[in-house]
C-alpha cells in the first residue's frame, strides 16, 4: 500500500512506513509464542510462511525493501512484548 510517502495524518504514521505498517497488521496475528514455564508467553518471531500466505492473500505485493521494514517492526514488537512481560514480574 503505496501513499506516495505522505504522511497519515489519521494515524500518526510517518509517509515512508505507511506500507510496511499495514502489510504488518495484515499478519500482525502470525505470530510463534514459546512459553518458558513460568506464566509467561512470549513472541519468539512471525510464522513466515503464515505471514507470506497472509500477504500474499490480502495481495501485499513483498518487495526486499518492505520485507527489511516488516522485520524491523517484528523486532519491535517481540521487545515490547518481552518488556510488558519483565513489568509484570
Amino acid at each position: 500500500m503505496e501513499n506516495g510517502g505522505k504522511d497519515d495524518q489519521e494515524t500518526g504514521i510517518w509517509g515512508d512506513h505507511v506500507g510496511a505498517v499495514y502489510a504488518f497488521l495484515h499478519i500482525s496475528t502470525q505470530f510463534r509464542v514459546v512459553c518458558p514455564g513460568d506464566g509467561r508467553v512470549l513472541r519468539s518471531g512471525l510464522d513466515y510462511t503464515a505471514a507470506r500466505a497472509g500477504l500474499d492473500l490480502a495481495g501485499v505485493a513483498v518487495t526486499p525493501e518492505l520485507w527489511f521494514d516488516i522485520q524491523m517492526i517484528e523486532a519491535g514488537a517481540i521487545e515490547a512484548g518481552h518488556e510488558e512481560q519483565r513489568s509484570w514480574l
